[in-house]
């Protein structure tokens, strides 16, 4: 019987060290799932969640922390701004994103309706998820220059 306790024991170790999340991870993105959803009513739970998952295990806690996205409650700091994270970790953090968040309907909610079709349908063309994720890779490294490059077709349709 002690025998099995043992080997139950060290079987549920070793699973929680595969695959599932520790608490820390959980809260952390329990937090930043929630930070966008009060600050985008374009993002969806689901997707917001999606992402909150996807960023905490491509970037980490520690590294969310060390580029002061978390403080050490793991709640999300309320400026965020100008995070400039390691090119990894952006480039996990812009996939997260990416392969989260509903492309079409965030970017037809964040366009709104007062540009008029001609330059909607420009911006539409000259933004597309590949773009966007230079963009989000860009704004995560605080790479202004890269950001600039990323939106260079779409400032175009905003001067047409």
């Amino acid at each position: 019987m002690k025998k099995t306790v043992v080997l139950l024991a060290a079987l549920m170790l070793a699973l929680a060290g595969c695959g599932g999340s520790s608490g820390d991870d959980k809260k952390a993105a329990e937090n930043i799932s929630k930070s966008i959803r009060e600050d985008s009513d374009a993002i969806s739970q689901k997707d917001a969640d999606c992402f909150a998952e996807k960023v905490v295990d491509n970037v980490g806690v520690d590294s969310l922390k060390k580029y002061g996205v978390l403080d050490d409650d793991l709640a999300v700091k309320d400026d965020v701004e100008n995070v400039k994270m390691s090119e990894d970790d952006a480039e996990g953090a812009a996939d997260a994103f990416t392969d989260c968040i509903d492309y079409d309907k965030f970017f037809s909610e964040a366009l709104g309706d007062d540009l008029g079709d001609e330059v909607v349908d420009c911006l539409k063309e000259a933004i597309n998820e590949d773009k966007y994720h230079d963009l989000m890779k860009a704004t995560f490294q605080g790479d202004q220059a890269a950001a600039t490059e990323a939106m260079s077709d779409a400032a175009a349709c905003m001067t047409q």
